[in-house]
């Protein structure tokens, strides 16, 4: 019968092969992980349609196409977009301007806010900290 220090070494080398074997691939994952990072569900089914289905693809390639013309045509331009905006208030009965039924003067208080935000008009914080879009929201 052998005795315990027989096994001892081996043990410990076996332990040590484990160990280094986990940290390798630990660290291998976490390479990968960094050089290509984890895609949203509906890109890998994007990426895969693309491939496999030439009507999908001939769709998104036109979509693609006509939004980098507006891109384009949206920067060269002075013009404003005007975004139609539709609000839907969910209340739960009490009169206008009550509760959680707002008025329609919050509405369109709200709204002059944005605006004044993404247009950065003077004495906000769109015209502290951002931009002038060129979007209105009407």
């Amino acid at each position: 019968m052998a005795s315990f220090t027989t096994y001892l070494p081996f043990q410990i080398i076996n332990m040590r092969l484990t160990l280094l074997l986990i940290l390798f691939t630990i660290t291998v994952n976490a390479q990968k992980s960094e050089l290509q990072p984890e895609m949203c569900g509906s890109e890998t089914i994007h990426y895969q349609l693309m491939n496999t289905d030439s009507v999908y693809a001939k769709k998104a390639n036109q979509f693609e196409a006509q939004m980098k013309l507006l891109a384009n045509r949206n920067s060269n331009s002075t013009s404003i977009l005007i975004v139609p905006v539709v609000v839907h208030i969910m209340h739960k009965g009490e009169a206008i301007g009550v509760g959680s039924n707002i008025s329609d003067q919050a509405v369109y208080n709200k709204l002059k806010a944005i605006n004044d935000n993404y247009r950065r008009t003077i004495g906000t914080d769109g015209y502290r900290n951002g931009v002038d879009t060129g979007i209105e929201f009407a």
